[in-house]
């Protein structure tokens, strides 16, 4: 999870455990907020603007706040599908105005202070929740095989909501469906909350897709690579915010 963390803030304008850092996300929680961390992206770094009067645009600064849960994100009534960039969560102006006023006492100029500043919200739980879907594939293959035995699967994909067990062997396929996909969707929350030792992720409701292999012309001809990059492409489909229960 460090390491997860090092890695979204390691470009951030604001450096993490930073004196600013500590100063901005003590008036975040003081707000409020059940914070895990931040990130900040100057007017100059950022890639996000706004379309002003006269359809001119101009580059904002970002502020990405992480909460610790999906239930505090649920409880900001963000439309986890279209986010803030509307500025509708009831807290962006008390955040934006906290923010710049601790920025300016620090003497930064206008690529940090503005007042069109974007504050974006996602969480901690969603991440971990991501990254442990992808290091239980494997022992989610072992264990459809174990409640299956001798059930060929050929691969297990990971789309940040749920997994995908594709097979190609029909057979297989409607055993596994038949009598497998109940118990095994319910030991797979089990498995992930197991890997969790940060006890993040308390996402429980994913979905468990059964797929035959039959995106090629002849089955017999798919190989390891192919099958690899239709787990990428999957991947690349992956859903927004987990919802939880």
């Amino acid at each position: 999870m460090d390491d997860m963390i090092r890695d979204l803030t390691k470009e951030s304008d604001i450096a993490f455990g930073s004196h600013l850092y500590q100063e901005v996300a003590r008036r975040l929680v003081d707000a409020g907020l059940n914070l895990a961390f931040f990130a900040f992206t100057t007017r100059e770094h950022s890639s996000c603007a706004r379309t002003l009067d006269g359809d001119d645009t101009v580059s904002c600064p970002v502020l990405t706040l992480y909460l610790r849960y999906n239930a505090d994100f649920r409880q900001t009534g963000i439309d986890p599908h279209h986010g803030n960039w509307d500025d509708k969560w009831a807290q962006t102006r008390t955040v934006r105005d906290a923010l710049n006023a601790i920025l300016q006492r620090h003497g930064l100029d206008n690529c940090y202070v503005s007042g069109r500043t974007f504050i974006f919200v996602r969480t901690l739980e969603e991440l971990a929740f991501r990254q442990l879907g992808k290091e239980c594939a494997d022992e989610v293959k072992r264990l459809v095989i174990a409640e299956a035995p001798g059930v060929h699967v050929d691969g297990v994909y990971w789309d940040g909501a749920g997994y995908y067990v594709l097979m190609r062997d029909k057979a297989d396929y409607k055993r596994v469906k038949r009598n497998v996909r109940a118990n095994v969707t319910k030991a797979v929350p089990k498995l992930l909350a197991s890997a969790d030792t940060d006890g993040i992720a308390r996402t429980t409701k994913l979905r468990l897709n059964l797929d035959m292999v039959r995106s090629f012309p002849c089955n017999s001809c798919v190989g390891d690579g192919q099958l690899r990059r239709f787990g990428r492409a999957i991947a690349c489909t992956g859903a927004a915010v987990a919802s939880g229960s």
